[in-house]
């Protein structure tokens, strides 16, 4: 069966994206070791007693509501729910049929760990900088992408690439997310639209070069790395999945493709709350994880809006918002900053350091509120 009448299939049966897909997609585990991490319990009920539990108030169609956490969460497709401070786990619920050990296919949230493997690579010196040329290590888009299109515009979403977004089978969205050969349709249809670095654009092709940088120059495949510079040393509880494209190809999905349960999202959380660092080992070093989260002044004030689309053209409605490298942003003053992974349906890993504070949200829907992350960074500021 060729790529393209496999993209098809793909395409008629499997069109109605859900937080099942992880079942639709081959995958390759990532496993872990004992002892796993675990975090400590908060015994006394306070959080769950508190008026921030019991009094939540969130904005749907510009509407006030108000109603407690568990009823909220219930009502809007959470699949579960983790609130953790100071390593101490104040809230862990879960909803709709899922449980503790039930698995979340994380979207887009896989953009975040793609990132921290790029950070490892450098740390390791398998590549240089950030500002490394794309077509050095893609030689094959010579000629296709502009000579100054660097990882660092793959990186934060401002390459340039020529990128359709609408949801017809032609266009490139579907086809980053149902494409057999992945590898293959970037090397491809890759092409420079506009300038590096003009613009930001929410690209999915951008973390697909990135994963083949990756793979080629650390000679190893993005799951072994995965595996042995996070999922291993941060000591996660379960074994992880990641899709693949296809059996054929055994790429991984580098831009939506993890597949996890929630505390172990909750540890990739408190590795970057603790600035790279696990116990007494640096996982990933301290400069990376700053410049990664950190507020991104952009060139001009048509920098995240001129070329972007729905729904990350309403995301930066709230004027606190930016992109670094993976990882979205809320600038809260000039020095303190939230951060956090966002993904399709509204899965959610997010970072308070000033707070010490990480919230973990996976579902099966966005649910009936107008922003997640206004809401997260509400509950934070609160604790």
């Amino acid at each position: 069966m060729s790529a393209s009448f496999a993209y098809l299939k793909r395409y008629i049966f499997w069109n109605n994206v859900t937080s099942k897909d992880y079942k639709k997609f081959p995958n390759r585990e990532i496993g872990c070791d004992k002892p796993y991490f675990v975090f400590r319990r908060d015994e006394s009920g306070e959080f769950y007693a508190s008026d921030l539990f019991r009094n939540i108030e969130y904005k749907y169609k510009n509407e006030a509501v108000r109603s407690s956490l568990n009823e909220f969460l219930k009502s809007t497709g959470t699949t579960s729910f983790i609130v953790i401070k100071d390593d101490t786990i104040l809230y862990e619920e879960y909803f709709n049929g899922y449980g503790r050990e039930s698995i979340n296919t994380s979207f887009s949230t896989s953009k975040s760990f793609t990132s921290a493997l790029i950070g490892i690579a450098i740390d390791e010196g398998f590549i240089k900088s950030l500002d490394d040329n794309v077509v050095d290590y893609v030689p094959e888009l010579k000629g296709k992408v502009s000579d100054s299109l660097s990882l660092r515009h793959l990186i934060t979403m401002s390459s340039g690439i020529k990128y359709k977004t609408s949801y017809y089978p032609w266009a490139d969205e579907p086809k980053s997310y149902h494409y057999p050969d992945l590898k293959k349709l970037v090397l491809k249809n890759t092409k420079q639209e506009y300038q590096p670095g003009q613009y930001f654009k929410y690209v999915n092709y951008n973390t697909i070069l990135l994963g083949i940088i990756l793979e080629r120059s650390t000679s190893c495949s993005p799951y072994t790395y995965l595996q042995d510079k996070i999922w291993k040393p941060i000591q996660m509880e379960f074994p992880a999945a990641w899709s693949m494209d296809s059996r054929n190809t055994g790429f991984p999905k580098m831009e939506s493709g993890i597949n996890a349960r929630s505390i172990d999202f909750a540890k990739f959380g408190l590795l970057f709350l603790n600035r790279g660092k696990w116990n007494s080992k640096q996982i990933i070093s301290e400069k990376w994880i700053e410049e990664s989260t950190s507020p991104l002044k952009p060139p001009d004030d048509q920098y995240y809006i001129a070329k972007n689309f729905y729904p990350y053209s309403m995301f930066f409605n709230d004027k606190r918002l930016y992109y670094k490298y993976g990882w979205w942003g809320l600038k809260s003053d000039k020095e303190n900053y939230d951060f956090l992974a966002i993904g399709m349906l509204g899965q959610f890993i997010y970072v308070c350091p000033s707070k010490n504070i990480i919230i973990v949200r996976n579902g099966s829907k966005w649910g009936k509120i107008n922003w997640w992350p206004g809401l997260l960074k509400g509950l934070a500021e609160k604790l």
